[in-house]
């Protein structure tokens, strides 16, 4: 049992760390640098430039940002869907109050989510490996659709959200915490979690862009890029 709690914990500073890393990557990626020139021009010409360089760039970006941004095609809605996997498998102890007062969501709970969510647990840094491979492995891969990279960026986006709970859970595992306090705070973090993946699965299935998110969306598309 420390085993598995050490190992956990040790997954949770690590995911902060790769997150971390991405963050400065995408920071400096995204740092357009400026040029110097010898000559100093006027400050009506300088304004001018300054202008036209603005409505080329809004023009530019609206052409990249703006392709297939919509609607998803039919052949890339289920492989939209399949990273929300990562946070259901990961905040499926969020629910085990929900499970036990709704029999036939611990029932499919127990069919389909719990032996998978179980056997991440139980494998040393599993959970962590899929969060790599889907969080480093998509990342300016463009050799894959924008809807796809978009949607695993949004899905580890809600996957991270998952981690200060998390961390909090394991450091109050040994507690006495009553349940009048235990349910409400685990119930509520697997509604918020589970309501974003349900929200961009079914706009997914619809062949609509699931970019509603408040913040999270944002920054998914900031991750994903332009192309």
């Amino acid at each position: 049992m420390m085993k598995n709690k050490k190992c956990c914990k040790g997954g949770i500073l690590l995911k902060l760390i790769v997150i971390l890393s991405i963050v400065t990557s995408q920071t400096f990626a995204f740092v357009t640098p400026t040029s110097t020139t010898v000559t100093m021009p006027s400050s009506s010409l300088l304004f001018q430039q300054k202008q036209q360089q603005q409505q080329q760039y809004r023009t530019s970006s609206l052409q990249m940002w703006g392709k297939n941004d919509d609607e998803i095609p039919t052949s890339e809605r289920i492989k939209s869907c399949i990273p929300y996997l990562l946070p259901i498998f990961d905040g499926d102890q969020f629910g085990k109050y929900i499970y036990l007062r709704f029999p036939p969501l611990g029932f499919l709970d127990e069919l389909c989510i719990k032996p998978v969510a179980d056997k991440m647990h139980d494998i040393p840094f599993l959970g962590l490996a899929i969060f790599l491979l889907l969080s480093l492995g998509t990342l300016q891969n463009f050799d894959m659709s924008r809807n796809v990279r978009f949607n695993t960026q949004q899905a580890i986006l809600i996957d991270i959200l998952l981690i200060l709970p998390e961390f909090i859970g394991e450091g109050l595992v040994d507690a006495d915490i009553p349940r009048y306090l235990a349910e409400p705070a685990s119930n509520f973090v697997w509604y918020v979690y589970m309501s974003m993946v349900l929200y961009s699965v079914v706009f997914n299935l619809r062949g609509k862009k699931p970019d509603g998110i408040p913040y999270v969306s944002g920054y998914a598309d900031a991750l994903t890029g332009p192309m």
